[in-house]
């Protein structure tokens, strides 16, 4: 016999003429979901219209189980501001973290770089912007690749960069030709601590396990120095993953893999404070003693 439609499944469509996309989006335990994306233009979001103030704008959207439209929360200025990456917080408010170029500003909080900069905002479950808080630049560039909230409230964020880049007290100098990686904590009261690692061009997963540590990992091209830690390569590409403490400071850093390009994508933090990675790898992987073809 057919099988009855599922009541509590759903599909929602919303955008306008021009370049519309979901770029990250979490559900919370009600079954509420969260979607985080950037629009450009005129959009319909269910029976709500938004209209960008530049290039493209950010919009962070509540759903409800069924589908319905709670909320909109959006931002952005004269060129472009848009969400990476969002997560559900323990206790249920929502974080969301990207980046802008030039001015912006989100539920009032201004942003503003002379290139780019990146964003961290926390909203409450009823789409109350509670902070926002970003970066600033005299003239470097920045971007979000991971975003790690964990058990105890501890926020992570982490990205690429070129130039200089300020996370509130924390300058990060310019350095010529330098494509690196930072990785920063924030809180309500702004961004606590900053690091840079030279010659990381490729980030991709990280978590905060439930004692606060930020756990991070991607590829690895060339030997790169994490905190007294050096790494380097045996093929084309290596997998690496790093453990640091809220203070900053690097636990250890490992590297694996084999004469080919590998990498990791993906991590989370159990609550035995173990970490468990998905990654990529070609022929040859070695991961300690043991060896995947």
């Amino acid at each position: 016999h057919d099988s009855m439609p599922d009541p509590s499944a759903w599909a929602l469509r919303f955008g306008g003429s021009s370049y519309d996309s979901v770029r990250s989006l979490a559900a919370d335990s009600a079954g509420n979901v969260y979607v985080a994306g950037s629009f450009r233009g005129t959009v319909h979001v269910g029976p709500k219209v938004l209209t960008s103030r530049g290039e493209s704008d950010l919009a962070v959207l509540k759903l409800s189980p069924r589908g319905e439209v709670l909320w909109v929360v959006t931002g952005g200025g004269p060129s472009t501001c848009r969400v990476s990456k969002l997560q559900v917080a323990p206790d249920g408010d929502v974080v969301v973290a990207g980046h802008f170029l030039g001015t912006a500003q989100i539920a009032g909080s201004p942003l503003m770089a002379q290139e780019s900069g990146v964003f961290v905002m926390r909203l409450a479950p009823d789409g109350v912007v509670r902070w926002v808080h970003g970066s600033s630049t005299s003239g470097g560039r920045a971007s979000v690749g991971a975003l790690a909230v964990g058990p105890k409230g501890h926020i992570y964020v982490a990205g690429l960069m070129q130039g200089e880049q300020r996370f509130g007290t924390t300058t990060i100098p310019a350095i010529a030709n330098s494509h690196d990686m930072y990785v920063a904590r924030v809180q309500s009261s702004g961004f606590v601590w900053a690091k840079r690692y030279r010659n990381v061009n490729y980030l991709t997963g990280m978590a905060a396990d439930a004692a606060g540590n930020a756990i991070f990992g991607g590829a690895l091209y060339e030997t790169v120095d994490f905190g007294g830690v050096s790494l380097s390569p045996s093929g084309h590409a290596d997998a690496y993953v790093v453990k640091m403490n809220a203070s900053g400071n690097v636990d250890w850093a490992k590297a694996f893999g084999g004469p080919g390009q590998d990498a990791v994508l993906s991590i989370v933090a159990d609550p035995g404070g173990s970490a468990r990675l998905v990654g990529v790898f070609e022929s040859g992987f070695k991961v300690g003693a043991h060896a995947l073809v």
